[in-house]
């Protein structure tokens, strides 16, 4: 059984709500771990001050900004029109501007 054709505008919508939900996919993976640790260590340690000390809230904030070096990644590989613009602004050409 064959899938109709989408046309031209659907298939651009389409791609703009994969390439949206990837975002905020994204944002989700890299924000829950610091935000799940915190709430954990804030029930655990009401009090206490010895969060500088430890090295895991760190690694979490890392994994948090991490999301702002996805989405330009994202961006491009769903993106043909501006993977064409970085390859010409870079200086590279057209080395792949058929897709």
């Amino acid at each position: 059984m064959r899938k109709p054709k989408l046309s031209a505008q659907l298939q651009r919508i389409r791609a703009a709500c994969v390439t949206t939900l990837m975002i905020v996919g994204a944002y989700f993976a890299c924000v829950m771990p610091y935000t799940i640790a915190f709430i954990v260590w804030n029930k655990r340690h009401k009090n206490s001050q010895d969060l500088m000390f430890e090295s895991w809230p760190l690694y979490c904030l890392i994994i948090t900004f991490c999301n702002s070096l996805l989405n330009p990644i994202i961006y491009l590989s769903r993106s043909g029109r501006m993977r064409k613009e970085l390859f010409q602004y870079c200086g590279w050409g057209c080395l792949d501007c058929s897709k």
